[in-house]
């Protein structure tokens, strides 16, 4: 099924130039202090205006076709971090009452792949038809839908009159046969379905860029199956060769890096340490979906500059189709070979493997991580398809799983998906350090929302053994996921329409126009929250110390221990190097430790079970061990841990070890992972493995691939580097621009990395040194 490769094409060669050159080139964003609110369409309802500035960005942003362009569309610059402005929509008074209710018109949360397989079947004409014929009663969500198709319509109008034009003026005869070629592909696309592979490429490209324009940051999903129909008609009927085919994916995956200029020139000072301002908080709540009542983690946390080069635009190939086949087809292996020879971060890209996968797939995916392309990240389809199961999901939408915006499962089209964070070392630092959790002082406290406001601390110097400790865990983690549910229940109650409400999406999705109900109302088939456990490795690590050193070997009184924690280890370095080098630690295949971080799971598991089963919103809680590229803010406000990490310091990523901790190896780190009960975690979790590039593993990866698979992991990434290299990145970024890391959640330069991620990412391979 592979096909042989073609060499890149000259148009292909002028997109990877214009990335690099582009470095320093600053685009016009959509302006601010925009409005659509004047004396008429203020009595419109609140969702038919948002649709109206919907279409205001995309019928007024600036357009441009490039040179070396065959696939055309510009979005507005922003990331997650920076989300491009909508033209004011709601009035004053809206968002009072909105700011009240800890909403805003940014409360979007994206993440969610559109249901791009049904969007190509009708097009941009056939979906607005269908939104009208779906229409129940003169509801006006249904005229804000039709709204927001047909301006996505008329965006492509613009590119096809733009085209056109350039056509029309261009002196050289094969370029303006291209921009003919264009404008043809868009014309068509205006009125009809795709037809052709070109055809569908540009139309989701166009709906992509539509959504990324209107603060609405999506993946593109299980792209090699929704559009593989197109070109195997376009291969069989001779419309295309296989090397046009790869030229126009290339020329895709280079559009996807669009959005990195922005990245480039903004100074993102995402100081964890900043007063949060009311508004800002409102926002980030919205946007979440929970609050915690302000003195956790998650209501302290502010997203920090390594999420500056997140855009949630990932790719899943391969896997079993909905009717259990192996999904594997040639544009599995374009849009592979995109990747490993074009070296570009974006997309980001997954492959969902299997025990009836193609052993030359394996062996691709090999070749492109041994490339330097830390990636494709790897879903085990064995695991996660019963493990989705078992919440009840049709097996038929359970296959058709797809990657989130970080690596989070969902249900391609059909999910409304949401994560927020559990934060284990903050249970264990609520334990050692009472006081300084009871005495935060936060912008908006919310004492009916705070799950910690009727709990009485116990004394930890009075604890008296290992067994004792680890119960208060469990009770405070339980305590905890209680709050959390209770709270996302408490949301559900169509706040987010009554502000952000989202017709363009609800539009490309499965369930809402034949509901009449926004997605934000529960309109998609699933909604999903995953409250994601983070810290393990450090909370694993800490009790195994305070086990066998205070309890079982006798080697450290607990309150020496608590002493130098509650210090933060200060003129404390001997007791802090014993705890480091004497008692075993995740990641190394030591039963000891890594029992415990079962169980923690174990118990994690048990309480969203426990919980979710109880509430009475449609709502499906997932679970997963996950930090994304967010791993320094989760640990900003944690205190020392007795596992030797100091106040603040970043946790580790996903469920990786502690940078520093697995000393045996990757297949060790591996094997402590797979002790971890994967099978029961509904949302996945990802184990994070760097590799130096001199390793002898790189040889084997297909076997150490297969062999994760075979032990029932779930999800793995690993990225091969040479720290040394990452080091002289640090001296002279310019000579270093396309070393390429992996961050959590998505794939990145390093050179655009802040100073801390980069940093992390040399420790996290010199560990296996």
């Amino acid at each position: 099924m592979m096909m042989q490769t073609p060499a890149c094409s000259s148009h292909v060669k002028a997109g990877l130039q214009f990335i690099r050159s582009n470095r320093s080139t600053k685009r016009k964003h959509w302006g601010p202090s925009l409005s659509i609110i004047n004396g008429t369409t203020v009595k419109l309802p609140l969702v038919v205006r948002k649709a109206l500035a919907i279409k205001k960005v995309l019928t007024e942003m600036p357009i441009s076709v490039r040179r070396h362009e065959l696939i055309v569309g510009v979005s507005v610059q922003a990331n997650i971090l920076k989300k491009p402005d909508l033209p004011t929509y709601a009035t004053k008074e809206e968002l009072e009452a909105a700011a009240r209710r800890m909403t805003s018109p940014r409360s979007i949360y994206g993440h969610s792949s559109p249901a791009y397989e049904k969007f190509l079947r009708l097009g941009f004409t056939g979906l607005k038809e269908f939104a009208e014929e779906s229409r129940k009663d003169d509801s006006p969500w249904y005229d804000a839908v039709v709204l927001s198709v047909e301006a996505v319509r008329l965006l492509a109008e613009r590119y096809q009159s733009l085209s056109k034009q350039m056509a029309k003026d261009e002196p050289d005869t094969g370029r303006k046969k291209e921009l003919s070629e264009i404008s043809e592909t868009l014309s068509h696309i205006l009125y009809h379905p795709p037809e052709t592979f070109r055809q569908a490429l540009q139309a989701i490209w166009l709906s992509h860029i539509s959504f990324t324009s209107t603060m609405n940051f999506l993946p593109l999903g299980r792209l090699d199956q929704y559009l593989w129909p197109y070109l195997r008609a376009d291969l069989e009927n001779r419309i295309i060769s296989a090397e046009e085919a790869q030229e126009l994916v290339d020329l895709f995956w280079i559009k996807c890096n669009d959005l990195l200029e922005d990245v480039r020139l903004q100074e993102y000072s995402g100081d964890p340490a900043a007063p949060i301002e009311k508004g800002e908080l409102i926002r980030g709540i919205g946007h979440r979906a929970v609050y915690l009542g302000g003195r956790t983690t998650l209501d302290r946390m502010v997203l920090g500059r390594g999420t500056a080069q997140q855009f949630l635009q990932t790719v899943t190939l391969s896997g079993l189709t909905p009717d259990g086949e192996d999904g594997t087809n040639p544009l599995t292996y374009m849009s592979m070979n995109a990747t490993r020879r074009l070296g570009v971060p974006q997309p980001c890209l997954y492959v969902r493997l299997h025990k009836g996968s193609p052993p030359e797939l394996v062996d691709l995916i090999s070749d492109t991580i041994r490339a330097g392309c830390v990636g494709p990240t790897i879903y085990n389809d064995d695991v996660m398809i019963p493990a989705f199961e078992s919440l009840g999901l049709e097996q038929a939408h359970a296959r058709d799983y797809t990657s989130d915006g970080c690596w989070e499962p969902h249900i391609q089209g059909r999910t409304y998906f949401k994560h927020t964070w559990v934060s284990l070392a903050e249970v264990l630092d609520r334990i050692l350090n009472p006081e300084r959790w009871q005495s935060i002082a936060v912008p908006m406290y919310r004492e009916d929302m705070d799950p910690f406001s009727d709990y009485r601390p116990i004394d930890p110097y009075r604890i008296t053994s290992f067994a004792e400790l680890l119960d208060e865990i469990k009770s405070i983690l339980e305590r905890y996921i209680r709050g959390f549910i209770k709270a996302r229940e408490w949301f559900e109650d169509g706040r987010l329409f009554d502000i952000a409400p989202l017709p363009l999406l609800s539009a490309y999705a499965e369930g809402p126009l034949e509901s009449g109900l926004d997605i934000t109302r529960g309109g998609f088939l699933y909604t999903f929250h995953m409250p994601e456990l983070s810290g393990l490795s450090h909370v694993a690590d800490s009790l195994a110390v305070i086990k066998k050193l205070c309890f079982d070997e006798e080697k450290i009184p607990l309150s020496d221990l608590l002493d130098a924690v509650r210090g933060n280890w200060h003129n404390r370095e001997a007791l802090r190097a014993l705890v480091q080098t004497r008692a075993p630690a995740y990641g190394n295949d030591i039963d000891y430790v890594d029992v415990i971080a079962a169980e923690l799971v174990e118990h994690y598991i048990a309480c969203i079970q426990k919980y979710g089963s109880q509430a009475e919103s449609s709502i499906c809680y997932l679970s997963g061990i996950a930090t994304y590229e967010n791993y320094p803010e989760l640990g900003f406000f944690v205190g020392a841990t007795p596992d030797g990490r100091g106040s603040g310091e970043p946790l580790s990523s996903n469920a990786s070890p502690s940078i520093g901790k697995a000393r045996t190896g990757q297949t060790a780190a591996v094997n402590s992972y797979l002790k971890l009960p994967l099978g029961k975690l509904t949302g996945g979790s990802i184990l994070d493995l760097s590799i130096e590039a001199k390793s002898g593993l790189l040889a084997n990866l297909p076997a150490f691939i297969r062999s994760f698979l075979h032990g029932g992991g779930n999800l793995i990434s690993i990225a091969i580097n040479d720290s040394q290299k990452l080091r002289e990145a640090q001296k002279n970024p310019e000579k270093h621009r396309d070393l390429k890391v992996r961050v959590g959640g998505y794939d990145a330069y390093f050179v655009d990395l802040p100073p801390e991620h980069q940093e992390l990412q040399i420790k996290r391979i010199e560990q296996y040194g």
